[in-house]
């Protein structure tokens, strides 16, 4: 019966690891969809993923990713920040650090997206900063892209430029030609904006081969920049490319530049038609301050001054907005503050390292001399307990052939016994002697082990017990090596000597002479 309840214990384990398993599964198949743009399966995939069946919180935060992910390519607002806070922790925790750059990336990119630049782009840095860490290419390619559009959205163009490298570098590196379509028009915008037409020019060049390798709706972005860029000189290209904008996604940009075609062809109703659409469309405070002024400048061109002036009154409300987010949302600083707290988070790192290793070191050297003193101990008791049942057997024996002769068996043991006890005391005399004759003959004890200074001390006894008996009662606990240091000085030895013996300095000479007084009783 024991049996069958392991079996089915194994079984309940196995079942738990496959549902759970299977839900990891299907919630990647969902995420290979969205990155092959076809959201509108990977959204009723989803839908039909039932969050009662998820046996861990890995699973819970990989939903919230993918969610945060799929909302955030369909141009959908993010409510709260809630759930895809918690996959950050929950990634955090368990050191992913894929999933915890992903998922930075889409709260950075959603919160940029709303107008919330300063946690927004604080949330990017965290992004390439945990990507970083991985191999991951199309990862961190992606939100260095980001990145540098927008430090070129945010006008700051040295740090744009070098985004804009890293970009290429990791396009290049990749051989991806879809990457290098956006690198070129990033580049592209980047010198327009900076008025550098020429440059501009040659970047555009760069980038049309590569425009049929960019996903779907995407183009619209391409097309759209490219039509800009030939207004006002070239009309005619200009229509084109926007009809290819807007036929491949329904954007305000794309509005936006078939409104400033309409308005450059004087039909000014069908201009106003399609700056109402890219105010619609807009996603951000910025575009929606350029398309009103836009609107502004139409009004006045068709002499419509009283709308005119109720725009320009939006505009001045909108300018004054954007100037004070911009003061608040302030890139670089955004930028110097996530470097200094990830300094000072790394400062915090070492300094807990460095106390956790210094504690270990010191428990190494605590225990390293906790041993050595107890083998030391443990050394002179066996030789003074050697020694003492010498006596005791030895006057026993004596006892034993004063009392009787037919006591010869045991008078026999004990003599094995006291010559057994010599022995192993003449290997430790004999030990000491041959280092006492070394040091004599002018080697150094530069080399002696613990045990060596031990076995010298306890030949020396028979040299001069009295003297040793001396340094244990005149002195408190004298170390092997302090003793050493003064039976050399008994010995007759100068301080050049023992210098050279020791292997110690003249100064070592001084503070060892003062520390041995120290402990005299």
């Amino acid at each position: 019966m024991r049996k069958y309840k392991y079996y089915l214990l194994g079984l309940l384990l196995l079942l738990i690891y496959s549902c759970s398993h299977s839900k990891y599964e299907q919630l990647s198949s969902i995420n290979q969809l969205i990155e092959q743009d076809q959201l509108d399966s990977a959204e009723i995939k989803l839908d039909e993923v039932d969050f009662t069946e998820f046996n861990n919180k890995k699973d819970v935060a990989y939903y919230n990713l993918i969610r945060c992910k799929l909302d955030y390519r369909q141009y959908r607002p993010m409510d709260s920040d809630t759930l895809i806070n918690f996959s950050i922790n929950v990634f955090q925790e368990t050191d992913n650090d894929s999933l915890l750059a992903e998922s930075y990336f889409y709260k950075g990119a959603q919160l940029c997206d709303q107008d919330e630049v300063k946690e927004g782009f604080a949330n990017l840095l965290k992004a390439e900063r945990a990507a970083d860490k991985t191999s991951n290419l199309n990862l961190r390619h992606k939100i260095i892209e980001r990145i540098a559009e927008q430090y070129i959205y945010s006008g700051d163009y040295d740090l744009a430029k070098q985004y804009c490298e890293k970009n290429y570098g990791l396009s290049i590196k990749a051989n991806n030609k879809e990457w290098l379509a956006y690198a070129h028009m990033f580049y592209m915008i980047l010198y327009y904006t900076q008025g550098n037409k020429v440059k501009a020019k040659y970047s555009l060049e760069k980038c049309e081969p590569y425009i049929k390798y960019v996903k779907g709706k995407q183009r619209s972005y391409f097309y759209a920049n490219i039509a800009s860029f030939m207004l006002p000189d070239s009309i005619q290209k200009a229509t084109k490319y926007i009809y290819h904008a807007l036929e491949n996604d329904k954007n305000s940009y794309g509005f936006f530049v078939k409104s400033r075609i309409h308005q450059l062809q004087k039909e000014y109703d069908k201009s106003i038609a399609y700056l109402d659409s890219a105010y619609i469309f807009s996603r951000n405070i910025n575009d929606r301050a350029t398309i009103t002024s836009n609107f502004s400048k139409l009004c006045e061109s068709i002499k419509d001054y009283e709308r005119a002036n109720k725009y320009n009154k939006q505009l001045i409300l909108l300018k004054d907005s954007i100037y004070k987010q911009r003061q608040q949302n302030n890139i670089r600083g955004i930028m110097a503050q996530n470097e200094f707290e990830f300094r000072e988070f790394l400062f915090r790192q070492k300094i807990t390292y460095f106390i956790f290793i210094t504690s270990i070191l010191i428990c190494i050297c605590i225990g390293i001399y906790i041993f050595f003193k107890f083998r030391s101990n443990k050394i002179k008791a066996k030789v003074l307990e050697n020694q003492l049942l010498i006596n005791l057997y030895s006057d026993k024996i004596k006892d034993l052939k004063e009392v009787s002769t037919n006591k010869n068996d045991e008078v026999k043991m004990l003599q094995d016994k006291v010559e057994d006890l010599n022995h192993k005391q003449s290997k430790i005399l004999y030990e000491g002697k041959a280092l006492y004759e070394s040091m004599i003959n002018g080697a150094t004890v530069v080399t002696w082990t613990k045990s060596d200074y031990l076995h010298f001390i306890e030949y020396y006894k028979l040299i001069d017990f009295p003297f040793v008996v001396q340094l244990d009662t005149d002195y408190d606990h004298l170390s092997p090596r302090y003793q050493l240091f003064e039976i050399l000085y008994h010995m007759g030895k100068t301080d050049t000597d023992v210098e050279r013996i020791m292997g110690i300095s003249n100064s070592t000479i001084r503070a060892t002479k003062t520390r041995i007084k120290s402990k005299k009783l």
